[in-house]
């Protein structure tokens, strides 16, 4: 584990040719794509703190929809709502 977030998150996520908040709103999209809630929530709350704002992500995510099928779209919006309750 240990090993991952050196390279995620001190390699990765450092290259300069992507600012963070470039980064976390491709992370997210990718993640709703494959339908990984348990990292999209994480992932969220990263999102949000690197600069993107609520709606930027709904309407990353409602694209999304249109490429990866909206059953996907839709498990993240759904995903998205709840997290943004907390």
């Amino acid at each position: 584990m240990q090993l991952t977030n050196d390279v995620v998150f001190d390699d990765l996520w450092r290259r300069p040719d992507l600012n963070v908040r470039d980064r976390s709103l491709v992370t997210i999209v990718a993640l709703a794509a494959m339908g990984d809630d348990d990292q999209l929530e994480f992932y969220l709350r990263r999102g949000l703190g690197t600069g993107l704002t609520r709606d930027q992500i709904v309407e990353a995510v409602t694209h999304l929809g249109f490429y990866a099928g909206w059953g996907k779209a839709t498990q993240a919006l759904t995903v998205i709502s709840r997290s943004f309750q907390k």
